[in-house]
């Protein structure tokens, strides 16, 4: 259906009901919310978020009170999520189709703490499955438990035969079982950069970099960087929530440093690399 046609359904339920609370609300059914899903699709899939005023200027022929109420459902719903105040962002990434691509263990522990009623998220490589299409084939489980119960979750990964390494100082490279086998469990603040049990690109990302610049986590800083730019070239990442997760880990400077550093110029780039480095040797 041309956007056009859909605009017209859309007002004319609009025509039939006034503008108070109990009657917008009358207009939200499943079948015209996602008709404004579509259209949303349409106009802010090339953007890994969009504002509430790119949302009206870009759907200005409906109600503005509508919209609101419209994107109020889509979060409800888990059509979209809200990264701040006026800000969305499409929950693509977070499909639970995402759970076919996972590797064994990491589909393993997502059903044990689905079923443990706690808080909880996958993050690394399980939060970067929709972007990354060669993943290890077998990588240690990044798991974000929310604070109060991290330590509940300790006894239930070791009944299942799970080593869980939770101190920074503890190498995951270390201990001979295999990388499957490993769990990172980490201590969640904010549960809101999970959703479906999944962590948000950036979240999965930020994880992933902190593991394998603290623990020894068996992935590449070279694989890492490349990973890093070719996000921000793809307009994938939210550089806000990006460094909203680098503060949930402490780390929001380090982040800040990178995304200032992928805005010089290679000459200037190589220029601090090499001098960091030297200082350092």
């Amino acid at each position: 259906m041309k956007t056009q046609e859909k605009y017209a359904n859309l007002r004319f339920r609009e025509q039939k009901f006034t503008n108070g609370d109990e009657e917008v609300a009358k207009i939200a059914d499943d079948s015209a919310m996602k008709r404004v899903y579509e259209m949303l699709r349409e106009k802010f899939r090339a953007q890994p978020e969009f504002t509430t005023q790119e949302v009206y200027k870009a759907l200005s022929d409906m109600k503005k009170s509508t919209l609101s109420w419209y994107l109020h459902m889509l979060v409800q719903k888990n059509y979209i999520r809200n990264l701040r105040h006026g800000v969305y962002g499409f929950c693509e990434q977070n499909d639970t189709a995402c759970l076919e691509h996972m590797q064994k263990d990491s589909r393993d522990i997502y059903d044990l703490m689905a079923g443990s009623g706690m808080g909880f998220y996958l993050s690394g490589w399980d939060g970067l499955l929709s972007v990354e299409e060669e993943l290890p084939g077998e990588y240690p489980v990044i798991l974000v438990a929310d604070k109060e119960c991290v330590f509940d979750v300790v006894p239930l990964l070791m009944e299942r035969g799970y080593r869980v390494y939770h101190d920074s100082k503890e190498k995951v490279l270390d201990g001979d079982c295999p990388d499957g086998r490993k769990v990172l469990l980490m201590r969640g603040g904010n549960m809101d950069f999970g959703e479906f049990g999944i962590a948000c690109l950036e979240k999965g990302f930020a994880d992933l970099y902190y593991a394998v610049t603290r623990m020894g986590y068996p992935t590449t800083s070279e694989r890492l960087a490349k990973m890093h730019l070719d996000l921000l070239n793809q307009g994938s990442l939210s550089v806000a929530r990006l460094k909203d997760a680098g503060r949930e880990l402490g780390i929001k400077t380090e982040f800040e440093f990178m995304l200032q550093m992928s805005l010089l110029p290679k000459g200037a780039a190589n220029f601090f690399i090499h001098g960091l480095m030297s200082e350092r040797a």
